[in-house]
């Protein structure tokens, strides 16, 4: 070695065998070495065994020249040189990156360097750019050259860093969670976060643990979105391409630079939202490019519901709001699950919980979804039924084989001119949701005798043939049922006793009102009344209370004839003329221990006559159903005729 007249080593070499790096890194720095070269090696941190280096260097000009050869095994080297900035979310800034526990060798002089790195049970640390810098590795190979442009020569100029440019020649490594390559370069200019050009592929990792190998250009919030959504699966692929300078990424605005991250997958169990049903055994892609991101699923299952297509994506990771597109093939039921088992049940207040529908469907869905509040949702979705069966509430009809579209939004349903079946007759219907909770639903079609007796089999619905036009309202709040029906009753006939008889080709006007009365805290109605009138005159009123079971039953009905009607506080009761002259039955009680005598007369009466078959009837039962309402009491009423017209009238109105 050579010492100038300052004592600062001017030139030398030396050799060393077999020794512990991190030591001779320190007796190194108390060496009298150039300065520039003791600044250049103040950031370095090393660990492990060396087994052999030779250096040889000069210092009589500036820069010092020198070059160094060394091998060595189970190093672990950082370098932190000051520059590298801390970890901003949503930037990609590249620092040094280290390593550990590596064998291999370097060869470096001031101009360039080689560095060749061969590795079990390591790690590698990439600060600036992955969400987790350090990646732990079972085996690791890498080639890597770097070059240093000269700096200034004048000695009184500021120390200024270099610009480097690095060789990523051929990167091989895997782990638990995969095997990967990367080859690339990177430019570190001072001032700025440099310039890139990598290519990099990974294959077999994990979904749940791909969130590691996230770059940091995502928010914090896409990055928790991404953690949570993917609960299972494999991504087959993962590709990385990164071109341009950092300060640009992720390269929003066309012809700044290229950044892709697409990733392959397959059995992927997916949950693109917090309590939205999740996707199962799907397949697809999912990529991440400029500032936003995009996912394919070709194939899957939403419940029991097929999945056509489906389509995520994030347009701007600065307000990132996720939008799905799909379409679905399945059970019509599976819309209806989907819907109460996701935000949209809670939002409409539990609407379809009792909804039942059956048959074929193919629905278009497209949800938006806020990452940082994903209760400020919305959706809307369209469903083509063919040949579907619709059950509102338990007392309802049917409807059958229903076809056309249903338009649904995260405050309800509504649909035009939809066709279905009901009570023995075609209908077209039209639906609307005013406000959350709330559908109304206007139909316009046929009935017939046939129909009302399936849905409801009772004395009074045997007396009656053919069929009829007519028009109804159904109104369902939070699931309180009303109900309101007109119709001329033209083309229907009754066999009913008078005032309810008439013919087929005679109009007299039906009404029909269903009123919901009373709810429970939970919101089920437990009293609702259901009025019938016939021809403005006839009136027919019935309330029902839930019984123990929950269940709505008959408690109290009235007849009014002429007269409004009014409901008794609980029992049948009538209002109307006093009868004078021969009392004609009206009601027959359904009841097998009922005496032959009213039996014998089922076919043309409804309730039994107190007055009339007071003796052939002494103790009757109940069993009087009506629309599927049983009664707890008996009602009777009588008929006269009076200057030669049939009205009807109470005797004792009064039940037992």
């Amino acid at each position: 070695m050579t010492f100038d007249p300052s004592r600062q080593l001017s030139e030398g070499e030396f050799s060393l065998r077999g020794f512990d790096a991190r030591r001779l890194l320190t007796f190194a720095r108390e060496l009298p070495f150039p300065p520039d070269m003791l600044a250049r090696a103040q950031p370095l941190v090393v660990d492990g065994q060396v087994q052999e280096l030779s250096m040889r260097f000069d210092a009589r000009g500036a820069p010092s020249r020198y070059r160094m050869n060394a091998r060595f095994t189970g190093l672990s080297a950082s370098y932190d040189d000051g520059s590298q900035p801390p970890p901003v979310d949503g930037e990609l800034n590249p620092g040094w990156p280290s390593f550990e526990g590596l064998d291999g060798s370097v060869q470096v002089s001031e101009k360039d360097g080689r560095l060749s790195l061969r590795g079990a049970e390591s790690a590698v640390t990439l600060p600036g750019i992955l969400t987790r810098p350090r990646i732990p590795l079972d085996h690791f190979r890498a080639e890597l050259d770097w070059q240093v442009q000269a700096s200034a020569t004048d000695p009184d100029a500021p120390a200024v860093a270099p610009i480097v440019d690095v060789y990523l020649r051929d990167i091989e490594f895997g782990n638990a969670d995969g095997e990967g390559r990367i080859h690339g370069t990177y430019r570190r200019v001072p001032g700025t976060a440099g310039q890139i050009d990598l290519t990099s592929e990974v294959t077999g990792v994990p979904l749940p643990r791909l969130r590691d190998y996230l770059p940091l250009t995502l928010l914090g919030d896409v990055r928790e979105w991404l953690e949570q959504a993917a609960l299972s699966g494999t991504a087959d692929s993962l590709r990385l391409r990164v071109r341009g300078q950092l300060h640009d990424f992720p390269f929003r605005q066309p012809g700044s630079g290229e950044f892709q991250m697409r990733v392959d997958m397959s059995d992927v169990h997916f949950r693109y939202g917090r309590e939205w049903p999740a996707i199962t055994g799907a397949s697809g892609m999912f990529s991440l490019q400029r500032g936003g991101m995009t996912a394919r699923i070709d194939q899957g299952r939403v419940f029991d519901t097929r999945i056509r297509r489906a389509s995520f994506e994030v347009p701007d990771f600065r307000q990132p709001v996720l939008e799905v597109n799909g379409r679905f093939d399945g059970p019509a039921q599976q819309v209806i699950r989907y819907i109460n088992e996701s935000p949209i049940g809670r939002r409409l207040d539990g609407f379809f919980q009792n909804t039942r529908l059956s048959g074929p469907a193919s629905t278009n869905l497209l949800l938006r979804l806020p990452l940082r509040n994903f209760d400020h949702f919305t959706i809307t979705g369209e469903s083509q039924l063919e040949g579907s069966r619709l059950e509102l509430a338990g007392h309802l009809p049917v409807f059958d084989a229903i076809r056309g579209k249903v338009r649904f939004t995260e405050n309800g349903i509504a649909f035009d001119k939809v066709s279905a079946s009901l009570l023995g007759g075609p209908v077209t219907l039209d639906a609307v949701s005013p406000r959350r909770g709330l559908l109304e639903i206007n139909a316009q079609g046929r009935a017939s005798a046939d129909g009302l007796r399936r849905f409801a089999d009772t004395p009074i619905t045997r007396q009656l043939e053919g069929s009829t036009r007519y028009r109804a309202g159904l109104s369902v709040d939070r699931g309180a049922v009303s109900l309101d029906v007109r119709t001329n009753l033209a083309g229907m006939r009754s066999r009913l006793p008078p005032p309810f008889d008439k013919e087929a080709d005679t109009p007299a006007m039906l009404d029909i009102e269903l009123r919901p009365q009373e709810r429970a805290r939970d919101g089920q109605v437990v009293a609702e009344t259901l009025r019938l009138t016939v021809r403005d005159d006839a009136h027919l009123l019935f309330a029902r209370r839930a019984d123990a079971r929950g269940r709505l039953r008959v408690r109290a009905g009235t007849l009014a004839v002429g007269q409004p009607p009014v409901l008794p506080a609980s029992g049948l009761s009538g209002r109307g003329p006093r009868p004078a002259g021969r009392c004609r039955c009206l009601v027959v009680v359904r009841d097998p221990r009922s005496p032959a005598a009213c039996a014998a007369t089922a076919r043309r009466r409804l309730l039994c006559c107190p007055t009339c078959a007071r003796t052939a009837c002494p103790s009757p039962r109940r069993g009087l159903m009506p629309c599927g309402r049983d009664f707890n009491a008996l009602v009777a009423g009588v008929s006269q005729q009076i200057a030669g017209r049939s009205v009807c009238a109470p005797t004792n109105w009064t039940a037992t």
